[in-house]
């Protein structure tokens, strides 16, 4: 697997209704800290401060929507 396919998009929803995506290369989900990795910086979120959060591989949500592709055509 190259570190494209390794990498996924994260969407953080704030307690104050906001939402915020990354594009991250390396995810770590603790029990008090969301650890996130971009290509030159991180990030550590509180996990006091997030109402949810996901996290969607690139190779998962690519070959879902070729697979979506295949059953409408």
């Amino acid at each position: 697997m190259t570190i494209e396919e390794m990498a996924c998009r994260v969407t953080v929803r704030w307690w104050d209704g906001y939402i915020e995506t990354f594009d991250a290369t390396e995810v770590r989900a603790g029990a008090y800290m969301l650890y996130i990795k971009f290509n030159d910086d991180e990030r550590r979120i509180p996990l006091q401060q997030v109402r949810w959060y996901k996290f969607n591989h690139r190779a998962t949500c690519e070959s879902v929507c070729q697979e979506m592709g295949k059953k409408e055509g």
